[in-house]
């Protein structure tokens, strides 16, 4: 059980960090 839970936020995590990148590409354009 543990492990699935953390599997899933692994994952949630990954797809968080992946698109923050391109929110701050989009504010530094915004910016610049």
């Amino acid at each position: 059980m543990t492990s699935i839970t953390v599997n899933l936020t692994l994952e949630q995590v990954l797809e968080f960090v992946q698109n923050l990148p391109l929110e701050y590409k989009q504010a530094v354009k915004q910016k610049l």
